[in-house]
């Protein structure tokens, strides 16, 4: 009842004027009315509201008492329908400008929900039923329509009011869940459509040994499913694994070994996705973790980031003096949408995820309103709003590189989580990256699971009829057939749309909005072994120098076992945006430039480019040139046979306008990697958990919603 109050307030000015004019005085109705105008704008002034509506209504009134008190006129008996008009015409601009004057009125009995889509369309639609029947009251009194004809649209408006708002926003969060995974397939291992038989078949078949994939099969396995990987490379792990370069002589080898692309990785802290996942699968112990110290170099110099979030705040701030309290400020705001994008991680199993409830959405709301605010605001917006300034938004997107090669981009919610680095720290794995891979499939096989290395798979199988098909099983690329009840796609999925589905199987929409994704980024990158010792320098270094950015990673440094004695690993990463990653290919895409990559042009080229990546890292290693002992180059074409990516992208495709959700149209085939949730371990750890959550429902909660059907 506050709000309806809060709403009779509001229109008070008008509810004066209309009640005075009806007793045949318009001029003291316009004054009367002004005055309430006057005094409501001074109220609502004070309490921080929205002035469009009262400071509106001040001089419609205030202009009709002027007209009325400047004499007679013969349309004087029309003043009411004027007013009424114009003040309908004054609440429809508020939604048109994105003001509803019902917002504010609605607010309290929403709290948190104020920048929630829903809460706007609701007061969008209220307002202009308000601006109608505003309008149709004083044209009803101009034209002397009987009173029931002038009151009984606005009792409607009022019932409506008490009653609309409500149901439509339950009906529309309802609808929320859906719309996130909106192809509700029941799971074929608890309908038992299918149970493994044959020695060749399986539950669940997964695409890809990424670390989306090897979490879903993981996690699976150790529930009880019965699950095969297919992994086309030699390697599991996708870009994250580890491989091994050899100089020196046979008698006195130097054996380096480097990283395929990842090495920072966040939510390894206790309470994080990825702990919590390898606490899961009793891995947490055989994985040694070191935290990894940043330094950003730029023409200012260098900045090594201290550890902890206050002290980085502190350091950053410092860093930038002008805009110190909007940095403050803004991450301090940072900081609370952190907290509320993991807040229902506790009751998942520690993975992240949206509310699956009505209460719920609205509880999240009342707890975390920024975050429902921000999330799908650009990154740049929330620091702008903050008062920070373009270059130390620069600095507070420094990071940016680890997900994107277009920084100022990024949405909230796909940033955010990268601050985690710095509010709990990165790590990395003693041994080198593929530690956390062969992890994941030590637990597989360890729960009866298999991982198939150097099996690539030919073709994802569907029975049914055309475009309507159920996934049950794969081709491999021998010609053989592998069963199963379910197929995990792991790999990434504009490459899969054009080679791994025959021609009109899929669902058409879908298979249109596959060939659509938008490719990511790709990488060039320098592998170096180099002598001597490497003082004073961080194992990660951020350049912006010589018109180069690009990542410097020096792994030996927290983990001396990736280089012999004496010597240091020195890996230079430089993203290319799609279209300078598509340059690369001499022949098109979705073949394997095999030829290509054993040309001497080929060699040649990836030497010359090169060449500045080791110049800008000479800025911190001056000698670099003079100490390297073996080094190797690797371009697009390099990640393309990694990962079997298009174009070699290294964050995988993506529709930028919607979210791929973890149930594909396709009965049975479920999505996980970097286009459900980003990419980064922790994103794909969070979309592999989704993945076997969708085949073993209720498994992230630990209560299973049924077992597989023999």
């Amino acid at each position: 009842m506050k709000s309806f109050h809060h709403a009779g307030l509001l229109l008070s000015p008008l509810i004066v004027f209309w009640e005075v004019a009806g007793f045949g005085q318009p001029l003291a109705g316009a004054a009367a009315g002004a005055l309430a105008a006057l005094a409501l704008t001074a109220w609502s002034k004070r309490r921080g509201e929205d002035l469009l509506l009262p400071a509106g209504l001040l001089p419609i009134l205030g202009v009709t008492t002027a007209v009325l008190v400047a004499g007679p006129q013969p349309w004087a008996g029309w003043v009411a329908a004027g007013v009424s008009l114009t003040a309908g015409l004054l609440m429809a601009f508020g939604v048109v400008i994105g003001r509803p004057w019902t917002a504010v009125i609605s607010a309290p009995d929403w709290p948190g929900m104020t920048a929630d889509p829903v809460f706007l369309r609701v007061n969008r639609g209220m307002s202009l039923l308000w601006a109608a029947v505003v309008a149709w009251v004083g044209v009803a009194a101009s034209a002397g329509l009987h009173p029931v004809a002038r009151w009984a649209p606005l009792a409607a408006a009022i019932v409506l009011s008490l009653w609309l708002p409500r149901r439509w926003v339950q009906v529309a969060l309802k609808r929320r869940p859906a719309q996130a995974d909106p192809n509700p397939w029941p799971s074929p291992l608890v309908t038992g459509r299918r149970r493994a038989a044959d020695s060749d078949d399986a539950d669940v078949l997964v695409v890809g040994s990424g670390i989306g994939g090897l979490t879903a099969a993981a996690l699976l396995a150790r529930a009880g499913a019965r699950v095969w990987v297919f992994e086309q490379h030699d390697k599991p792990g996708g870009f994250c694994h580890h491989w091994e370069g050899q100089a020196g002589t046979p008698e006195r080898p130097l054996v380096f070994r480097f990283d395929a692309g990842v090495h920072d990785v966040s939510g390894c802290h206790t309470g994080g996705t990825v702990h919590a996942l390898l606490q899961r699968l009793n891995l947490e112990q055989t994985i040694d973790w070191r935290p990894l110290d940043h330094c950003f170099v730029d023409e200012r110099g260098a900045w090594t980031v201290p550890r902890g979030w206050d002290a980085f705040v502190a350091a950053l701030a410092q860093r930038h003096p002008t805009d110190a309290p909007a940095l403050r400020a803004a991450l301090a705001l940072v900081r609370r949408i952190h907290t509320g994008m993991y807040a229902t991680a506790s009751g998942r199993g520690g993975v992240p995820g949206q509310p699956g409830s009505v209460p719920g959405l609205l509880a999240f709301a009342r707890e975390f309103p920024e975050a429902v605010r921000w999330l799908d605001a650009p990154m740049v917006d929330l620091l702008a709003a903050q008062g920070v300034g373009e270059h130390a938004q620069d600095a507070v997107l420094g990071l940016a590189g680890y997900i994107t090669h277009r920084p100022r981009t990024l949405r909230v919610r796909d940033y955010v989580p990268v601050l985690g680095y710095f509010m709990h720290g990165g790590m990395y794995p003693i041994g080198g990256s593929g530690r956390l891979a062969q992890a994941l499939v030590d637990s597989i096989e360890l729960d009866g699971g298999r991982v198939q290395l150097s099996c690539p798979v030919a073709q994802i199988l569907l029975e049914g009829s055309r475009g309507s098909g159920v996934a049950q099983g794969v081709r491999l690329a021998d010609g053989s057939e592998r069963r199963a009840a379910a197929v995990v796609l792991n790999a990434e999925l504009l490459g899969a749309a054009h080679t791994l589905f025959a021609a009109g199987r899929l669902p058409p929409a879908w298979a249109q909005r596959l060939r659509t994704l938008q490719n990511s980024a790709s990488m060039l990158s320098v592998h170096l072994g180099i002598r001597g010792d490497l003082p004073g320098l961080a194992p990660v270094n951020h350049l912006h120098v010589e018109g180069h950015t690009l990542e410097l990673v020096l792994p030996s440094l927290v983990d001396p076992s990736a280089a012999p004695s004496g010597h240091h690993t020195v890996e230079l990463m430089q993203l290319l945006d799609p279209a300078q990653a598509t340059d690369w290919f001499e022949q098109p895409e979705l073949t394997n430039p095999q030829a290509q990559r054993h040309s001497a042009a080929y060699a040649a080229r990836k030497a010359a480019f090169a060449e500045p990546m080791i110049n800008a890292a000479a800025r911190l290693i001056p000698d670099l040139r003079e100490r390297i002992v073996w080094r190797s180059e690797a371009s697009p074409l390099s990640f393309r046979r990694y990962g079997w990516s298009s174009f070699g992208a290294v964050y995988g495709s993506r529709d930028p306008h919607a979210t791929v959700s973890r149930r594909s149209p396709v009965p049975g085939l479920v999505i996980a990697g970097a286009a459900t949730h980003g990419p980064g371990i922790e994103a794909v750890v969070i979309s592999g958990a989704d993945a076997a959550d969708a085949l073993w429902p209720g498994l992230l909660q630990g209560a299973p919603a049924g077992a597989l059907v023999a």
